[in-house]
């Protein structure tokens, strides 16, 4: 059965062996591969990969605005990290593919579902105490459409900016749910994040690795997953 799979499936089945049953990752400790944290506390490590970048960087996320919700600071310098990296002289190749609007929408309100839920939650608040000093723009929301609208024009504001370096290709056509997020650099280095199956409530648990083999099996699963 599962030589009748795509690569990138078996991959992904081989790694959710390695998952406790608290849902998170039980050490994957090497040389090369190792557990790095879950989301959003894998931000800044991820954000640290970007500044690593010399010359070619390839992300496949679910949203441009990767964590903006979740972690608005840590996104701030993610979002930061990924403006910088074209330099003058071009020669750093910036990949960027994501949700299409119609994916997009639909997983925003997926992750978004219960409002009783959400206004009382821990992350609710401290996005809008992060964005206090500009109500204008962060209005705090009294409904989950609301809220869902912010979210929907953070994300194509992210889009615009990207979109406004040409050194940036970012491409919003992904238009089924992807089964992991990836961020490879410089033909050496990944990061992946893999949902969590578990009950602890985390979304996602995100691992590194600089193994050659492993690196090329990942930029295969990029490249299939980003011109879906």
């Amino acid at each position: 059965m599962l030589a009748t799979l795509p690569k990138f499936t078996v991959i992904l089945i081989g790694f959710l062996f390695v998952w406790t049953l608290d849902g998170l990752v039980s050490r994957v400790q090497n040389a090369s591969t190792h557990f790095v944290d879950i989301f959003p506390g894998n931000m800044d490590d991820i954000t640290a990969l970007l500044n690593r970048t010399n010359r070619h960087l390839v992300i496949v996320t679910d949203f441009c605005a990767y964590g903006e919700y979740s972690n608005p600071e840590a996104y701030e310098k993610y979002r930061n990290a990924v403006e910088r990296l074209p330099n003058p002289s071009h020669s750093r190749q910036i990949e960027i593919h994501t949700y299409d609007s119609q994916t997009g929408d639909k997983a925003i309100r997926d992750q978004l579902s219960d409002w009783d839920t959400i206004q009382k939650s821990t992350t609710f608040k401290r996005y809008f105490e992060y964005h206090a000093k500009d109500p204008g723009n962060y209005p705090v929301p009294t409904s989950k459409d609301q809220l869902i609208g912010l979210m929907q024009r953070r994300e194509q504001e992210c889009i615009d900016q990207f979109r406004s370096n040409s050194d940036i290709s970012i491409r919003p056509t992904i238009n089924r749910v992807l089964p992991v997020f990836l961020w490879l650099r410089d033909d050496q280095e990944a990061m992946f994040s893999i949902y969590n199956l578990g009950e602890n409530g985390s979304r996602e648990a995100t691992l590194v690795t600089n193994d050659p083999r492993l690196f090329l099996t990942l930029r295969d699963v990029a490249y299939h997953l980003g011109n879906q």
